[in-house]
């Protein structure tokens, strides 16, 4: 009795010890969605469907289904809007593989996203979450009041032959650029200047985005690896842009980054090929 009782009891001890995330998670399929289900709710995977207009429904098996981890594994072209009704709350996907999407629209009673000329933001428009790939060969002025851009939103794949956008715009409200946000998307100044008060560039922001300066604001605390300054070729991996310079405050996030990755850093005001003491130092900055 008494091992019995000591059997049971380790048992309950094991269980206990397991991560609550790893009980009651499933994986499903219905008709087109596949989804995994965890503490009662649904998590969307992948959809395999054929339509050209998606609507991501509000409960699968039963379950209501609250996010989209993602949609494809692949480059999609088929698609051309979609549609978020009004329970979704958790958004992984960036859609950026969905070439010939038009357009994200939201349940205007949906709590946490919401779109504006078809371009996903959270509810407050204070973070760009996805920008439909066919508004091709447009210029975008992302709008005053955005502090975030989200991760991936602008990455593109140039092997496909396609370039969905000309220039991108930013607001001077802008504090976070997420990781690969503009990764091999040339849609930017080749000498671009980010605006005061931004504070964090994550990882592979501007890998391969075409620049070859950038001028970053002694308010940026927080610079990822690979953020600025690379190029990336494939099967050969990511490679400093010859003549890539850094312009920055002395002392700041800035001049550490280009040191840490050998980056010609300037103060700015200052030119790599010009000396500040040149006496044609003025016309030159002129």
């Amino acid at each position: 009795m008494k091992k019995t009782l000591s059997v049971i009891f380790a048992l309950i001890m094991l269980l206990s010890a397991l991560p609550l995330t790893g009980i009651g998670s499933f994986a499903y399929t219905s008709g087109d969605w596949d989804y995994n289900v965890s503490n009662g709710k649904a998590m969307i995977t992948y959809y395999s469907g054929k339509s050209t207009n998606v609507t991501i429904p509000s409960t699968l098996g039963g379950y209501p289904v609250e996010g989209i981890e993602r949609l494809s594994a692949s480059h999609r072209d088929n698609i051309k809007t979609i549609h978020i009704p009004a329970g979704i709350k958790i958004i992984n996907e960036s859609f950026n593989d969905f070439n010939g999407l038009e357009s994200i629209t939201v349940d205007a009673s949906n709590a946490y996203f919401s779109s504006k000329d078809g371009v996903l933001f959270d509810k407050n428009k204070t973070k760009l979450i996805a920008y439909p790939n066919s508004k091709a060969g447009k210029s975008y002025t992302i709008p005053e009041g955005v502090t975030t851009i989200g991760s991936s939103v602008f990455m593109q794949e140039f092997s496909y032959g396609k370039i969905y956008l000309e220039k991108v715009n930013l607001p001077s409200t802008l504090k976070v650029i997420e990781e690969s946000a503009f990764s091999r998307g040339a849609f930017l100044d080749e000498n671009l200047v980010l605006p005061n008060g931004m504070t964090t560039i994550g990882y592979g922001a501007f890998l391969n985005a075409g620049l070859k300066s950038i001028t970053i604001p002694s308010s940026v605390k927080s610079i990822g690896d690979l953020a600025v300054g690379y190029d990336w070729i494939r099967q050969q991996g990511e490679e400093l842009i010859k003549g890539f310079v850094i312009y920055g405050v002395p002392g700041s996030a800035a001049e550490k980054y280009a040191k840490d990755n050998k980056i010609t850093f300037c103060k700015i005001g200052e030119f790599p090929d010009v000396p500040s003491s040149a006496w044609y130092y003025e016309a030159v900055k002129y």
